[in-house]
């Protein structure tokens, strides 16, 4: 039985209402739905600190290894609609980038995703909701294992921290990161308390500059 924070390594895949993938670990899921390139493969995720969707995390305690199919209700998933969330902006702003809007136009404005959802005269209303906000989905799950090797624990953390390893040590109670890039101070602390919260243990970041290939 899958407890709070436990380690499992998971494979899943979510479905819309209408049964369209907009969310997999799968590679030939990926493959097959056109996703753009990226890692797709199973997650090592620590039960309960929402390392993947809230409403997915939370239905994971209680299951057992093995294959679950699991329904999020519009609230569970990416929420609902905020009408605060509309925002409309004048036409002007666009001719200023040479951008021609119509519905359904894909922007990205200050670091938000929106949506075009409406044209009319000079405004344009663009939708900065999550696209699925206010709609049920659905995810087919499958729990591989329980994953207790510490190596492999601190790897899947960062790895869905986004957080580059070139190698992990364990000694004694010491975790030994070594890493392709210069973690900052900062982010280290925060690191550092995931670390200690999900793993009662600490980490030692330490910077290996990538080798250059030699010239001959």
């Amino acid at each position: 039985m899958i407890k709070n924070k436990d380690f499992i390594e998971i494979d899943y895949t979510g479905f819309t209402s209408e049964g369209q993938v907009f969310d997999t670990t799968n590679k030939e899921i990926a493959k097959k739905n056109e996703f753009k390139e990226g890692d797709y493969s199973p997650l090592i995720i620590c039960v309960g600190r929402g390392h993947i969707l809230p409403g997915l995390d939370s239905k994971l305690e209680g299951l057992k290894v093995g294959k679950h199919k699991i329904t999020l209700s519009e609230h569970e998933g990416f929420g609902k609609k905020d009408p605060k969330k509309l925002k409309l902006m004048p036409m002007k702003l666009f001719a200023k980038q040479n951008i021609k809007p119509f519905v359904g136009l894909e922007l990205n404005i200050d670091d938000q995703l929106g949506v075009v959802r409406n044209i009319s005269g000079g405004r344009v209303i663009v939708d900065f909701n999550h696209p699925l906000a206010g709609k049920p989905v659905s995810y087919e799950v499958e729990i591989i294992r329980k994953v207790d090797d510490k190596k492999e624990q601190i790897q899947g953390l960062l790895k869905v921290l986004s957080i580059p390893t070139n190698k992990v040590e364990v000694e004694k109670d010491q975790l030994k990161i070594k890493t392709g890039i210069e973690v900052p101070n900062q982010l280290q602390d925060i690191l550092n308390k995931e670390i200690q919260e999900t793993m009662n243990t600490k980490a030692e970041f330490v910077f290996e500059k990538p080798k250059e290939n030699k010239k001959v």
